[in-house]
């Protein structure tokens, strides 16, 4: 049986010494030089919180990061739901608290409003929040994608090294090495040697075209504008603090909604037929762009660079909407501070269990399950990072485990990714008088559960105890 495990060495790295133990408990007997992720996202710290709980203490993980910086704020924010925020108190309680105590917003309400600015219905936060928290323990709280990261970063353990500023370029296995990869970067001669390959590198991984070896994702079909903007600049159109407000309407979406008490975050998204209608060809607008995250420090800078012209196409799909608040508020947002962005998608159907990678080589996140922006992604990147570890710490080291972390996630996935995609595409044929969205743009065979059967499954449906700490 192939194991994963450490033999007592001392290397040095960078000028740094560091121990790598044996681990018999867990009956390991592979030699493991270190854990080498790609990328620094969500899914790539938490993937290093939950690992370094799990093996050795002196395990050496290492992170790598192609952006130059972590430390600017980017234009995005995020609904944490109830099985992103039992993923992440399941990998460190601590980590948790922090982000939930310090930068965590909760939903006070949520108005659904027509195109011009009408409001038509209203939820009450309060009263989601109490039955979340009665059925599921927790609730679903906002936060910016920046603080998110930032909190996993700055909270990360000794052992875990983030490397920035280095492009992941190919890798290879060495099967008479014990096993060993030499994963290989751009503008470095010599490898790096990982026991495990974690690649949670977004939507056009090198490493996945590698393992996996089955292309880009897919177009799937809209254009999305995002911005943080100072919760002042917000107010000032009659946005308020903690309350969301959804646009529905002429197949276009917008949300406006708190990320944090200084600031707010704006979305609008279209498909591609009202670009059509615009004028805006998609790939002229993205080209350039396809190997970058959006929320990539790289994809960012060429969004800043280009941000009147985000502008100005942002402003022509929706120059018939709310003029008085929505329209206002994208007049008064700086350019530079719009990411205009395409969506790209795996369809739920072609999900299997090599999407998750092979062998020494794990693939997570965007990365492996991409899908549409229903509130999830990051989310699932959390369940990813929790699984992988339950597995390895349930298995005792052995590789069996990864094959068994690949068989869960994709039962796990399957169903939430295709309602992900039912659901998705309704929103743009969603009135904002229906709640959650319109069953009469989805048949019954699209629609996987009913809402209170899936909310069930998506926030209870998988293992949330917590991880044990290895000593």
């Amino acid at each position: 049986m192939d194991s994963f495990s450490c033999r007592r060495n001392r290397v040095v790295k960078d000028g740094r010494k560091t121990s790598v133990v044996t681990f018999a408990q867990r009956r390991m007997t592979s030699p493991v030089e270190n854990v080498l992720i790609i990328g620094a996202g969500p899914c790539g710290l938490a993937a290093a919180h939950a690992l370094s709980k799990v093996l050795p203490r002196d395990t050496k993980i290492d992170l790598y990061e192609k952006a130059h910086q972590l430390d600017v704020p980017r234009g995005a924010g995020l609904g944490m739901t109830v099985n992103g925020l039992k993923s992440l108190r399941a990998i460190d309680k601590s980590v948790f608290d922090h982000l939930v105590d310090q930068h965590a917003m909760i939903i006070e309400s949520v108005n659904y409003l027509d195109p011009l600015g009408k409001v038509l219905r209203t939820e009450h936060g309060e009263e989601m929040n109490r039955k979340q928290k009665e059925s599921y323990g927790l609730h679903g709280v906002q936060v910016g994608w920046f603080e998110l990261v930032s909190t996993l970063r700055e909270t990360l353990p000794p052992n875990v090294a983030v490397h920035t500023g280095t492009r992941f370029l190919r890798y290879q296995e060495e099967e008479n090495n014990h096993g060993l990869i030499n994963v290989y970067f751009e503008g470095q001669e010599e490898p790096v040697h990982a026991g495990l390959l974690v690649a949670a590198d977004g939507y056009f991984s090198r490493v996945r075209q590698q393992c996996v070896g089955d292309g880009h994702p897919i177009f799937g079909g809209n254009l999305f504008w995002r911005a943080r903007v100072d919760a002042s600049l917000a107010q000032k159109f009659n946005y308020k603090s903690g309350h969301s407000a959804w646009y529905f309407g002429d197949n276009r979406v917008a949300l406006v909604f708190t990320i944090s008490k200084g600031h707010m975050v704006w979305t609008a998204s279209c498909p591609e037929a009202e670009l059509v209608d615009a004028g805006i060809d998609w790939k002229t607008v993205t080209k350039g762009k396809e190997e970058s995250s959006a929320m990539s420090s790289d994809f960012i800078q060429r969004s800043m660079s280009n941000g009147e012209d985000a502008k100005h196409r942002l402003l022509k799909v929706f120059e018939s909407f709310d003029q008085d608040q929505l329209l206002q508020l994208f007049k008064a947002t700086d350019p530079t501070a719009i990411v205009e962005h395409a969506l790209y998608v795996r369809p739920a159907s072609d999900l299997r269990p090599e999407w998750f990678g092979k062998g020494r080589v794990v693939i997570m996140g965007d990365a492996a399950h991409p899908m549409r922006p229903t509130g999830q992604g990051v989310n699932q990147g959390l369940e990813d990072a929790l699984q992988l570890a339950k597995c390895i710490q349930e298995a005792g080291g052995s590789f069996e485990m990864l094959d068994r972390f690949r068989a869960n996630r994709t039962e796990r996935l399957r169903p939430i990714m295709m309602e992900a995609e039912t659901r998705g595409k309704a929103a743009y044929q969603k009135s904002a008088v229906a709640p959650r969205y319109d069953t009469a743009v989805a048949s019954k065979e699209q629609i996987q559960m009913n809402p209170e059967d899936f909310e069930a499954f998506l926030f209870d449906g998988a293992d949330f105890e917590p991880l044990e700490v290895q000593a």
